[in-house]
């Protein structure tokens, strides 16, 4: 099967190419592997038909959603993913990989809005501030 020699040479241009450390090699392994998770749940279990196109992407996107997956995780898995790709592209003339914006994937960043300061807190910061300040003059 074609797949395994890929998974087996890719290590081999992340170092070369992209000069990867262990820890972001076997991150990106664990990426590609999702991504097989995905094509055999829900392509071809066989992988026989393994294939990546926008289709695919956003499926593998979705199948990462249900799976539970932050924004933050997904885009994270899709950096990895997109490095196999871009690898396949290189080395075995697949596909030019696309973006994910043409994909019409959108990851929203979740936002931690600032609190507001409570009163008392507002009054110390105050007093502190004012405090410092006049050791200038």
């Amino acid at each position: 099967m074609k797949i395994n020699e890929y998974l087996k040479e890719f290590p081999e241009y992340l170092r070369g190419v992209r000069d990867a450390t262990d820890n972001t090699i076997v991150d990106y392994i664990h990426d590609v592997n999702r991504y097989l998770d995905y094509f055999r749940e829900k392509v071809d279990p066989s992988l026989e038909t393994f294939q990546i196109d926008e289709n695919h992407i956003r499926g593998f996107v979705t199948f990462l959603r249900l799976a539970g997956n932050q924004n933050s995780t997904i885009e994270r898995r899709l950096h990895g993913f997109y490095a196999f790709w871009m690898y396949l592209h290189d080395k075995h003339n697949f596909p030019a990989p696309i973006s994910i914006q043409a994909c019409h994937i959108r990851l929203r960043k979740r936002r931690n809005p600032t609190q507001p300061l409570m009163e008392k807190n507002y009054i110390t910061l105050m007093k502190r501030l004012t405090n410092e300040l006049t050791k200038f003059d």
